[in-house]
């Protein structure tokens, strides 16, 4: 009975180390990645978006997008797309600008669009961002008449 004992002790130690030397050596993730993109009336200084919403109106003096990119190798590119998908104007899906930047590392990034001077166009829009060229995500909001 006793030697069970001490191969249960010994297995338990064994398994205790690995466990701990495991949680030393944690793996983290390197693949890059765009997260916690959102639409805002403003952004801070470091970035972060202020005023989130996916509702603007015509008179917005400007939308901006929010975004976190992790793990981004050196000279990474990160393009939004805006799109005016349907509304008043006889325009469907129509690229409005495209922007690039590019990132090393994990930070947080914002592209923004000034109010054409006639006022935003009612309707449906849609922001695309791609990371390296790879579509990452799509962020759909409209703008209303005040």
């Amino acid at each position: 009975m006793k030697r069970l004992f001490l191969i249960m002790l010994a297995i338990l130690i064994a398994l205790s180390t690995l466990l701990s030397l495991g949680a030393e050596c944690s793996m983290s993730s390197t693949t890059p990645k765009i997260s916690e993109a959102t639409l805002a009336l403003w952004v801070d200084g470091n970035a972060k978006p202020v005023d989130a919403t996916n509702k603007f109106y015509v008179d917005t003096p400007a939308i901006y997008c929010s975004l976190k990119v992790s793990n981004a190798p050196a000279a990474s590119d990160i393009t939004s797309v805006w799109i005016y998908v349907q509304g008043e104007l006889e325009l469907t899906n129509y690229e409005i600008a495209s922007y690039g930047i590019t990132a090393e590392g994990t930070t947080y990034l914002y592209f923004y669009m000034n109010r054409p001077a006639s006022g935003w166009p009612i309707g449906e829009y849609k922001l695309v961002l791609y990371l390296n060229g790879e579509e990452s995500g799509s962020l759909p909001f409209t703008v209303e008449a005040n």
